[in-house]
């Protein structure tokens, strides 16, 4: 039978899914995509009908699931251009080609038919097949049948519309799932449901992308789209290995992988989108299919080789652009199926547009972050008697950067004064409100106010500025010539006391409102008195994220499991002791601040500190920071140490002015019989030895050589530690 012969008439339909409102026109539409399903074994077709000036609007798609969710409800190409013609015409439709507001996710080839009767027009009517289908009828006959079933569908609606009845699409199309003869014997590379029972495969394929879906709306980092799309892509389809890259700067960077060995990502790591590599076409928009080895490198001789045996390269779509490449590899030869093509498609757009969201979480993180790590300061001064460091952990991008600060002051009266503040809200607005509160608190200090005075003035000048952020904040003066602690606080949680003996203490004051609240607040200070070889401990509320309110218990859990080390004398190695106990005691919900401030005692046994500063991009200054080492050292009675002294000073301080690119600050501390180097800069990323790299991409952004390798061979202990615009590389010898 031929296909002019083949219609409705002749063949008995299923019942035609019922509306509440217009059924007789959806009676129409459904048998006229039933007809074409059937009778041209197409994947889907579509009735476009339009509504006043508006471009057409599906009211009826039928066909193999999923297809049918490939086709856009909007399809403004060649629809109004196209209905007074009255012929059939093919739109040959790629990746990226626009439809409307939305992407084709494939390749199609689209055979419409105008939707018109004695000059009045409907719409359009459409049959779509996957491009890389083989035609199975002519396209003579193919045109003639569907000419010839848009002209009857058209008298029809032309009926129903003397009648009364408005033609017009509905504010969502109705989806009906329709099977054509050949399509249901197409063979698969692999099962997907129960091939002999209509629709067994697309509900599986379907509730793929639905799981997927489900994933990727938790995903909040790129490593979290990465191992979704291993989870959801690779392993369920039989895969081996996965990889996701985006284009930059005229160039391919590896954002993450499974599976894949070094030297493949190494080679495909900042290599350039000029090169005839699958991948970079991929990146260009275009889906590539590769069954075995040998179609892959007759096509691409120099593409980089995984080792695998087919692949599928998709592009990821995201914000109306190309935002990356998904590349998923299998250790045999396959064939994909058109139905698997298509699921990938529609897959690789999720993937897409979860990939730009993180995109755009991690942008609008990372520059709330910034602007917070820029108030803070670059270093703590050095100050007789008392020993301060501080540690800023960020909360979870998903959190977004908060409003937590810190300062240490050097009062000029043989004072010291320290600071913890947190102001409410994770977002740029509390980076900027944490800016104005931090330097007016510096100010208020200058003019030798006391803490109490401080807050009272920082809260008048806050309801002021009609802020409309809490600041909490805790202020405290510790005079080192007799141990005596002055504090006030506005809101903020009570600072901790460590002793000699090792006994955690909260530090007896009462606590004001928080800052901002009322005008007329007047706040308090109260003085105690620690003993020589005691730690003063501050805080934000992060620390515990409201999981316990036994302040005293959670911090001798955390101190305890920190261990002793060298007890307080040396409140570097104890922040990062305790930074590494954190996960076990909160959340990652909101970011922290510690602040430890140790206090020797009056008289010889306190700590001897030196300081020196290097500029940025002077290299000169790496000789200056070894004679500053020698003559330190001299002074300390400690020339034995010299020479490996300033080999370890020349290797930290040369990669600060070199791979952190920014100013160096560098000083030696003497806690009785240990040696302190500290070299501070401006850069996060911790320095990684090129020995023990743990990937390509890692490299790519590390301070490497073999400098830090040294370190670790010659000093008797070093470490890496976060501080506010940067990070600390520190080296200890015993003396």
């Amino acid at each position: 039978m031929s296909i002019s012969d083949r219609d409705s008439r002749g063949d008995r339909l299923p019942d035609a899914p019922e509306q509440a409102e217009n059924s007789e026109l959806t009676g129409l539409m459904y048998s006229a995509v039933h007809d074409a399903v059937c009778a041209l074994a197409v994947e889907a077709a579509a009735v476009y009908l339009l509504k006043g000036d508006d471009d057409g609007r599906a009211a009826m798609i039928g066909g193999t699931s999923p297809t049918v969710f490939a086709v856009p409800e909007c399809y403004t190409g060649p629809t109004r251009a196209n209905l007074e013609d009255g012929v059939v015409f093919d739109i040959p439709v790629s990746p990226g080609d626009h439809a409307g507001p939305e992407f084709w996710p494939f390749s199609w080839r689209v055979t419409a038919a105008p939707l018109s009767y004695q000059g009045r027009r409907f719409g359009m009517f459409t049959v779509m097949r996957l491009a890389s289908q083989k035609k199975i009828k002519s396209d003579h006959a193919e045109r003639v049948w569907l000419g010839s079933r848009a002209m009857r569908l058209a008298r029809d609606l032309s009926q129903l519309a003397e009648r009364g009845t408005p033609v017009v699409p509905d504010v969502r199309p109705s989806l009906v799932p329709l099977y054509g003869k050949s399509l249901a014997t197409q063979p698969s590379v692999s099962a997907w449901g129960i091939q002999e029972i209509p629709g067994s495969t697309g509900m599986t394929f379907t509730y793929q992308l639905r799981n997927l879906a489900h994933s990727l709306n938790r995903a909040i980092t790129v490593d979290d789209v990465v191992t979704q799309a291993y989870e959801h892509l690779a392993v369920v389809f039989r895969g081996q290995a996965v990889m996701l890259s985006t284009a930059n700067d005229g160039r391919t960077w590896v954002s993450g992988h499974r599976g894949l060995p070094s030297e493949f990502i190494k080679r495909v790591h900042g290599s350039s989108l000029k090169d005839n590599t699958p991948l970079a076409a991929v990146l260009r928009g275009n889906a590539m299919f590769f069954h075995d080895r040998s179609q892959l490198f007759m096509a691409y001789p120099e593409a980089p080789d995984d080792g695998y045996h087919a692949w599928a390269l998709l592009p990821l779509r995201g914000g109306g652009k190309t935002v990356g490449a998904c590349c998923l590899s299998f250790d045999n030869s396959r064939r994909f199926t058109d139905a698997e093509k298509t699921v990938l498609m529609l897959m690789a757009d999720q993937l897409g547009s979860a990939l730009e969201r993180v995109f755009i979480c991690e942008k609008q993180h990372a520059l709330a972050e910034s602007v917070q790590r820029s108030l803070l300061p670059r270093t703590l001064p050095a100050l007789p008697s008392v020993v301060v460091s501080a540690r800023y952990l960020p909360a979870a991008p998903d959190s977004g950067a908060g409003g937590d600060w810190y300062d240490v002051m050097d009062l000029g009266t043989g004072k010291t004064g320290v600071v913890v503040g947190d102001v409410e809200g994770h977002d740029v607005r509390s980076a900027v409100v944490m800016g104005q509160v931090r330097s007016a608190i510096l100010a208020y200090a200058a003019e030798r106010h006391d803490p109490a005075a401080i807050l009272d003035r920082m809260n008048s000048l806050l309801s002021r500025l009609d802020i409309d952020r809490l600041v909490t904040c805790c202020v405290a003066f510790l005079d080192p010539s007799d141990g005596t602690v002055e504090i006030a606080l506005a809101g903020h949680p009570k600072p901790l006391i460590r002793g000699p003996d090792g006994l955690v203490t909260l530090l007896e004051a009462d606590t004001g409102p928080p800052l901002g609240c009322e005008p007329t607040t007047g706040y308090r200070s109260y003085e105690t008195r620690i003993r020589p070889d005691s730690l003063l401990f501050l805080f934000t509320d992060g620390l515990w994220d409201g999981q316990s309110l036994d302040v005293l218990t959670t911090a001798h859990a955390l101190f305890t499991s920190a261990g002793s080390g060298g007890g307080n004398r040396c409140p570097e190695e104890v922040a990062d002791l305790l930074a590494r106990q954190l996960p076990a005691v909160r959340k990652h919900s909101d970011d922290v601040v510690l602040l430890l401030a140790w206090y020797s005692g009056p008289g010889p046994d306190a700590v001897r500190v030196r300081r020196t500063a290097i500029r940025r991009h002077d290299l000169r200054g790496v000789g200056e920071a070894r004679r500053f080492t020698r003559s330190t050292l001299r002074e300390w009675n400690l020339q034995a140490l010299s020479d490996i002294t300033e080999l370890l000073v020349t290797e930290v301080v040369t990669n600060g002015l070199v791979h952190a690119d920014s100013d160096v600050d560098m000083r030696l501390s003497l806690y009785g019989d240990r040696l302190r180097v500290e070299v501070r800069d401006s850069d996060p990323h911790p320095p990684v030895p090129s020995a023990i790299s743990a990937s390509p991409e890692e490299m790519a952004r590390a301070e490497h050589g073999r400098g830090m390798v040294i370190v670790g061979e010659l000093a008797s202990a070093w470490g890496t530690a976060p501080n506010g615009l940067g990070k600390t590389v520190w080296m200890e010898m015993e003396t």
